[in-house]
């Protein structure tokens, strides 16, 4: 589970997004939060699919205890569809989207209900029919999502050996999102190395040929990445960069580099090196 201290109590609007109701379940502290939210999608490496741009609804069980906040992975995390596809967020657009929304939450709760094997607790079960019974109007939750283009297999490995794209992986150790990757047009299906050896250019940039590259939480007020190539040895060499240099000229420069990295020491190396460059960077605090 992902623990996160509760930013307020009650339904209501944050930011891009507005909390339509809490619906109670017969699980202890258990609720399904039914949402209505804006994103600006792109590579999704919890699901692999390719996320299109606009306003989603989404049913999302919460383990709620004292102040905390607890949202799983696996059978027991949320679902979303695509209500409306929008380019850019307006504020006024989430509560105007509320009726339109409903019939893409009734089918959101039904999923998530079966999959995750919990029972509304009575004084929520009317509240959720009105839901349910709208979802049967339209087509299953989940058939406006873009299907996405496999990933690269040296791009999907590289993340398999990161430990996937669950709870246990590196990547949510480190925070990462924002997820891209570089690889050669041909060749996608098989092994593919890069052509040379990653490295850091007179601009204080990373070039390489095969990699996957990602933003991690890193020093308030710096834009932190990390990238993973895949050299022509076949080994990896892990980089984690900052949008500053002392430098002029330089637009970026190098925390730490790891060569010469094996497929069994990716994972541990990634997470080894990110705890290094917030103890050394950042005093070891992790901003949230």
């Amino acid at each position: 589970m992902l623990g996160v201290r509760d930013q307020g109590s009650g339904v209501g609007v944050s930011k891009q997004k507005l909390v339509i109701t809490q619906l109670k379940t017969t699980t202890e502290n258990m609720v399904i939060e039914m949402e209505l939210y804006y994103s600006l999608g792109g590579q999704n490496w919890f699901s692999g699919n390719v996320d299109p741009r606009g306003y989603f609804a989404c049913a999302q069980p919460v383990k709620i205890e004292g102040d905390m906040r607890c949202v799983s992975s696996g059978e027991r995390s949320g679902i979303k569809d695509l209500v409306e596809p929008a380019q850019r967020f307006t504020a006024s657009k989430l509560p105007a989207l509320q009726a339109k929304a409903q019939p893409h939450l009734g089918c959101c709760l039904r999923k998530v209900l079966d999959r995750a094997k919990l029972t509304l607790a009575p004084e929520s079960a009317e509240e959720a029919e009105k839901f349910l019974a709208l979802a049967d109007r339209r087509v299953p939750a989940g058939s406006n999502v873009v299907k996405p283009e496999p990933l690269p297999y040296t791009i999907q490995t590289i993340i398999d050996q990161m430990g996937g794209r669950g709870i246990r992986g590196a990547f949510v150790y480190i925070g990462a999102s924002q997820l891209v990757w570089k690889h050669p047009k041909t060749n996608t299906t098989y092994e593919c190395r890069s052509g040379f050896q990653s490295n850091e250019d007179e601009h204080g940039c990373i070039n390489s040929d095969v990699s996957l590259q990602f933003t991690v939480n890193g020093k308030r007020g710096e834009l932190w990445k990390m990238l993973v190539a895949y050299e022509p040895d076949d080994t990896y060499s892990v980089w984690i960069w900052r949008n500053k240099s002392d430098i002029p000229g330089k637009i970026g420069s190098v925390i730490e580099v790891a060569r010469d990295v094996y497929c069994d020491g990716l994972k541990g190396t990634v997470e080894h090196m990110y705890d290094k460059a917030i103890k050394t960077h950042n005093q070891g605090f992790i901003n949230v």
